[in-house]
């Protein structure tokens, strides 16, 4: 079984079969984890058996959304795509993540992201759209539809600007959660994510690229805060990415101080 009777217990043994880039941010008395993942690196293997480049190193329960560690099981509350860095929680306790997963269903978690975008029309914030799935059997696209609710807050936090190029950093509060939302919402509203392969302007990609040398996916899972309730009793939580202030630093932009507020 996976023990979670001490936080520093907790840190101890899950840094055993985590990924190795993969940092333990944050975790609670009762074995709530936050884990920063690393761009790259898949939240679950697609078809449950276990994935060299998954965030665990350990077979997958698709039903139950837990990996199988040591006899016990580690739940998976949230997912990210594996192009996005940032925080995903983790808990050993069935109770903790049945209590997660419905804040989670409540939309009653507040999550903050920040993008490098191309720059567009000021955002109206909040964007509200709706989008169609299609899945060619991997993996899921939105398309424009009827049918999906997708609202965000969108605000821009600045306007960054080289020689040949600009973009804008902006700060993203999905108040829904589905998959691929805040890229594609940003690509719907002429803001998009600098790197994203699938909704991205590709042209702005490349420029992207030859001013930062980066080809990564602009996107930071950055802060995670839930009030959730265990046996009558509510806990707060909350973490921020150790990669926060790295992601900020643009190459070629010097040092900036960026009011993220």
């Amino acid at each position: 079984m996976v023990d979670s009777s001490s936080p520093g217990r907790i840190a101890d043994i899950w840094s055993s079969f985590l990924h190795k880039k993969a940092v333990i941010v944050v975790p609670d008395e009762n074995g709530l984890i936050a884990v920063n993942k690393p761009a790259g690196v898949i939240s679950h293997p697609n078809f449950g058996d276990e994935g060299c480049n998954s965030l665990i190193r350990a077979s997958y329960d698709l039903r139950r959304r837990a990996y199988l560690v040591n006899g016990g099981e580690i739940f998976l509350l949230n997912r990210l795509d594996a192009p996005t860095e940032g925080l995903v929680l983790l808990t050993s306790s069935e109770q903790v993540a049945l209590a997660v997963r419905k804040c989670f269903q409540q939309c009653s978690i507040r999550k903050i992201y920040y993008a490098f975008t191309k720059c567009g029309p000021v955002p109206s914030s909040p964007w509200h759209d709706c989008a169609d799935e299609r899945s060619n059997g991997k993996s899921v696209h939105l398309h424009h539809g009827s049918g999906t609710e997708l609202r965000t807050k969108a605000k821009v936090i600045e306007k960054i600007q080289w020689e040949n190029l600009s973009c804008f950093l902006l700060k993203l509060q999905p108040l829904t959660g589905r998959t691929h939302q805040l890229r594609f919402q940003c690509s719907r509203h002429g803001v998009h994510i600098a790197g994203d392969r699938i909704y991205g302007d590709f042209g702005y990609n490349k420029a992207f690229h030859a001013t930062t040398r980066s080809h990564k996916l602009q996107l930071l899972a950055a802060e995670i805060e839930i009030d959730y309730t265990l046996k009558d009793k509510v806990f707060h939580f909350s973490a921020r990415t150790p990669s926060l202030d790295g992601f900020l630093s643009l190459p070629g932009c010097g040092k900036r101080s960026t009011d993220l507020s």
